[in-house]
């Protein structure tokens, strides 16, 4: 917002960004006209809604007329709503006194009116002569909360302070609530910057850069989530994953971009965090982002602590999970071999040992279907040890009556032992069908072989 620039219509400031708050020191009528009339001219010819608060009603037509001096068709501005001209009694006081909430909230529903309006913003100002010293502390936290509000929205202010009611302690206390002040010398206007001010501004204008490119080079996924769940800023990494620039992603919902679902899912930890305002984090596999991540919710507060969205960060984690699969396979073939040594030892039968060796296989690959198979003299294959599937799929017969399976294959994994080695040579073979039948033709000359089918087509082969 404060990118945006508008003619303050005061030579000595020139353009300004929504939410300057300034004000001015002054000892006459006219030192007041000097500044005020440009400001507010500025203000009517650049689509802004501009409310001027006088000390008393008399003022109210003395404000017009100096306007009307200096601003083509001021009437038509008047006619129209977009100048409004009032004594303080009706801006600042309740029954004669002077109401600081009131206040604060009367501005509140003018800004809200303001775009409605089809205004670009406010341009405001309200003299404060009317203001007894006892009430002085009242104004200066009247002056801080509007501050705040003023730096939030499309709104301009100009306070104005009669200089002979003003004490040291007093003025140093209006420069600070301001971020910068006029000051007449010697028949000139000039500007007084609110150094602490400025110095904290640049620091929190840097601080926000710092902000930008650390938020848009991490290489984790990170997206701020409002209580509607949408999408209010992403940071490139998160964009290019979803396919998109990051002013895209503003506004989509996370359950479809991110889920792929029309509701967030009861895992989703952004949804748990809406419910009990704690951070969470979890495990999850987002097909939309592409595998295994760690993701993070961590709650986001306004300024009044009221709970507004998450910082959303997802950690890919695809690499690990690759190495603890891989590391579990291994585990789980290393186990399998020693049930295989343990049981060469124990077996007292070569179908005994070769129905512990295919449970192994069995267990390894996944598969429900196996057999080990011997090639007899006779060039046929003789049952050495099938799983229950092997033997409901047989529907071949051989001559000696057992059945040969027809199969439904996509793929198969085979190992074979050399007939004249006796040692596995242990090729894993990963084809499509006729591959896998001209691999099954190439290891004949091996004595026995284990085929595993992996995966199958819905197609029938024999």
């Amino acid at each position: 917002m404060r990118e945006i620039l508008r003619k303050s219509g005061i030579d000595i400031i020139g353009d300004v960004p929504w939410g300057t708050h300034l004000c001015q020191f002054y000892q006459t009528k006219e030192d007041l006209m000097d500044i005020l009339v440009p400001y507010f001219k500025a203000g009517l010819e650049n689509n802004e809604l501009c409310v001027w608060i006088t000390l008393q009603p008399l003022e109210v037509e003395e404000a017009k007329e100096a306007l009307r001096r200096a601003v083509p068709d001021f009437d038509v501005y008047l006619e129209r709503g977009q100048m409004e001209i009032i004594p303080y009694t009706h801006g600042y006081m309740k029954e004669g006194v002077f109401d600081p909430e009131r206040a604060v909230n009367r501005w509140v529903e003018k800004i809200d009116q303001v775009l409605a309006r089809g205004y670009d913003g406010l341009r405001a100002t309200g003299d404060n002569r009317w203001l007894e010293k006892e009430g002085w502390d009242d104004f200066v936290d009247y002056e801080n909360k509007v501050d705040a509000i003023i730096d939030k929205h499309h709104v301009i202010a100009l306070c104005p302070y009669y200089l002979d009611m003003c004490s040291t302690a007093e003025i140093i206390d209006v420069v600070s609530n301001h971020q910068f002040a006029l000051v007449k010398r010697d028949g000139k206007w000039g500007r007084i910057e609110n150094s602490g001010r400025k110095r904290a501004e640049k620091e929190a204008i840097q601080a926000a850069q710092n902000w930008k490119y650390t938020f848009d080079t991490v290489p984790d996924l990170i997206a701020i989530i409002d209580d509607k769940y949408r999408v209010v800023r992403a940071n490139r990494a998160m964009a290019a994953r979803l396919g998109v620039t990051p002013e895209e992603c503003v506004g989509l919902t996370c359950d479809r971009v991110i889920h792929g679902t029309d509701r967030p899912p009861s895992f989703c930890p952004h949804r748990q965090l809406l419910k009990d305002g704690a951070e969470h984090t979890v495990e999850v596999f987002e097909d939309y982002l592409g595998g295994y991540f760690l993701v993070s919710a961590s709650p986001l507060y306004d300024s009044e602590g009221k709970l507004i969205g998450s910082v959303y960060v997802a950690h890919d984690i695809n690499e690990r999970k690759q190495e603890e699969h891989r590391i579990s396979r291994y585990n789980l073939i290393l186990e399998g071999i020693n049930r295989i040594f343990s049981n060469v030892v124990q077996a007292k039968t070569e179908e005994e040992l070769g129905n512990a060796c295919l449970s192994v296989a069995l267990e390894i690959t996944g598969s429900k279907f196996g057999f080990i198979n011997e090639m007899g003299s006779d060039g046929m294959l003789h049952d050495v040890a099938k799983s229950e599937l092997a033997w409901e799929q047989c529907l071949m017969y051989d001559k000696t009556g057992h059945r040969v399976p027809r199969v439904t294959l996509l793929s198969m994994a085979c190992t074979a032992v050399s007939s004249s080695t006796r040692k596995a040579s242990l090729p894993i073979i990963h084809c499509h069908i006729p591959t896998a039948l001209a691999c099954l033709k190439a290891i004949l000359h091996s004595r026995r072989f284990l085929a595993c089918p992996l995966s199958g087509t819905g197609k029938r082969w024999a």
